[in-house]
């Protein structure tokens, strides 16, 4: 027994190092195994227990990176404004560039109860992974950031689903934005780009076939900060989605946010996209904040065979809107809605889709809302209309146009009355690997 045992170790040792077997071929040490079984030195039984055992032993000290899943995409862009003349009595020169986007993502499966998921792209702007063609002169190469980086900790998933209880999982890092539901154009009070730092809780239970409920929770850190409290935010969100008969789905969500520590660099950044000066009240206090309410719903019909119809709609109300005092006249400003319709799927033949938004001044942070609607700024309106359609696997085809207003031309100070009456025409083609 002692000499067979060392024979197996000293084949093992004198394999060659970083020994690796050609696509196909069986590993390394089973294939020593399995010439030591043909030569008599062991046999079937203790073949089999040693294959075995070796295979337990990869399992366990295998490198995590070989079971990293990566997935990605790749936006090109064409843009152009076209600009009239505006309340400030100028007149912009059109505008036209070219732009593209780059995400790298990854998966990794840690254990049973956690996965780690973090993605690379483009562009430093915490609205945008775009990256403008000639942005950086003399074709300086472009940055890569980490735009996600997070961990996803769900324990006892499996004993969960056998009681109708389909996820409750905590996502804790730079995480994606949990707020956010993929129907229509879900875009009055996040950019998509956004991804919130802090943690999230998220449940999911179907209590009846027809029947999805979900509650969303998350505290997130706006800005840490050494000498006093972090701005931040608390999110609560409820909602659940119906099948009904007669190929309809209904879904509603209500949501509310309670901003606080907010500081005067805080308003300071907002007062640059548009809000006014007392969005709150108090600018001045350490200890301002914002509480708003938002509540979402869709309906949606898919009795036409490649034609389903989705109508939707968001309402957002800012509670701790006041007065602006000067210029006299100026009310609240603490109100947005937006509300669409979408025809089509985009595989199938194609998707269309129309709406409107508006987003009073102070109705919600400048800072996070879309980038791509009204420039990223409040105290505007826009129609606007966009679709999609796959050319090719893996290859869409996309547009997005919107028409943009000032609601009020008497806020001439702010940043929301410049250049506010455009069009903006995006086509997109994007890659998915």
């Amino acid at each position: 027994m002692k000499r067979r045992t060392a024979i197996i170790a000293l084949a093992v040792l004198l394999l060659p190092p970083g020994s690796a077997p050609a696509e196909g071929d069986p590993p390394v040490v089973e294939e020593v195994l399995g010439i030591l079984r043909e030569r008599g030195l062991i046999d079937e039984q203790k073949h089999a227990e040693l294959v075995t055992r070796n295979r337990a032993w990869e399992e366990e000290h295998a490198g995590l990176l070989g079971r990293i899943e990566l997935s990605g995409d790749m936006r090109l862009r064409y843009e152009g404004f076209w600009f009239d003349r505006d309340v400030t009595n100028s007149n912009r020169d059109n505008r036209h560039r070219g732009r593209y986007r780059l995400r790298l993502s990854g998966k990794a499966e840690i254990n049973p109860a956690i996965d780690a998921f973090f993605r690379l792209s483009t562009g430093a702007d915490p609205r945008s992974g775009n990256q403008t063609l000639g942005s950086r002169v003399d074709f300086d190469p472009d940055g890569i950031f980490v735009h996600r980086a997070y961990l996803d900790v769900h324990p006892f998933r499996n004993r969960l689903r056998k009681h109708g209880i389909e996820r409750v999982s905590l996502q804790i890092g730079k995480t994606p934005n949990p707020f956010l539901w993929k129907r229509g154009r879900d875009v009055l009070l996040w950019d998509h780009d956004i991804n919130p730092e802090g943690a999230s809780l998220l449940v999911q239970a179907a209590p009846l076939e027809e029947l999805t409920l979900f509650g969303r929770a998350g505290f997130f850190v706006i800005d840490e900060n050494s000498r006093s409290q972090d701005p931040h935010v608390l999110g609560l969100q409820l909602g659940g989605e119906l099948a009904l008969p007669q190929h309809l789905e209904a879904g509603v969500r209500a949501s509310w946010y309670s901003f606080r520590s907010l500081d005067p660099a805080f308003f300071t950044r907002d007062f640059a996209q548009g809000n006014l000066p007392n969005i709150t009240g108090e600018t001045t206090a350490a200890d301002d904040g914002i509480r708003a309410g938002e509540v979402s719903a869709f309906l949606r019909y898919a009795g036409l065979d490649g034609w389903p119809v989705l109508v939707y709609g968001t309402y957002l109300r800012n509670f701790d809107g006041r007065d602006l005092l000067v210029p006299p006249g100026i009310g609240d400003e603490d109100q947005a809605y937006m509300f669409g319709i979408e025809v089509g799927d985009k595989e199938r033949f194609a998707l269309l889709g129309f709406g409107y938004y508006r987003m009073e001044a102070n109705a919600w942070p400048g800072v996070f809302i879309d980038s791509n609607m009204t420039d990223g700024v409040t105290n505007r309106s826009a129609l606007f209309l966009y679709g999609a359609r796959r050319i090719l696997p893996r290859t869409d085809l996309r547009f997005q146009l919107y028409r943009s207003d000032d609601i009020d031309s008497r806020v001439v100070p702010f940043a929301s009355a410049v250049d506010a009456e455009r069009i903006r025409l995006q086509t997109d083609l994007v890659v998915s690997f």
